[in-house]
């Protein structure tokens, strides 16, 4: 989905592309994306996704009951949006399988800010079960409101940084 908005993308399976299974991107706003499956994508870019919400703008959407299994990259990424997106009641399981070198090999990865992910489900996934890309203002605000929600059963074990200065750091 590039640039529309308002859709529903419901009951589908996604599977075996080269690249993502979805990704929603250009300011497409207000797309609700539930009950589908995104299997084995990421064949040929390891960095791609089961499913996407990408680009700045891209806002206001529900991403809620899906699974996302065996991708090469994460199950389910919020790379630099700026929300706010919901992501619920979602199932990220073995990600991660062609991206060993990389850090996109978690359940979830969070990039943007004013996102919500709430009662997801992460497993057996390559890396993380929730990376947090940037240990700046943004990276550790979110590390603190998930340190804070024990209850949410999330342990944020570290941050991801291209800055030095920030590799020691922890939450």
């Amino acid at each position: 989905v590039n640039g529309p908005d308002a859709g529903t993308i419901q009951n589908n399976v996604m599977a075996f592309a080269a690249r993502n299974g979805l990704a929603i991107r250009g300011a497409a706003n207000s797309w609700t994306v539930t009950g589908n499956e995104f299997r084995g994508n990421a064949i040929a870019a390891g960095t791609n996704e089961g499913m996407s919400l990408e680009a700045a703008n891209t806002i206001n959407n529900t991403v809620t009951g899906n699974l996302s299994v065996s991708n090469g990259g994460p199950g389910f990424d919020l790379p630099a949006n700026t929300g706010p997106n919901t992501c619920r009641n979602n199932t990220a399981t073995g990600n991660g399988v062609f991206n060993a070198a990389t850090a996109e090999t978690p359940g979830f990865r969070v990039q943007g800010s004013n996102q919500l992910l709430d009662r997801n489900v992460s497993t057996a996934n390559f890396g993380a079960g929730i990376l947090v890309v940037g240990a700046g203002e943004l990276g550790t605000d979110i590390a603190e409101k998930l340190v804070a929600h024990r209850d949410f059963g999330v342990e944020v074990v570290g941050f991801l940084d291209d800055d030095p200065a920030k590799r020691d750091l922890r939450p």
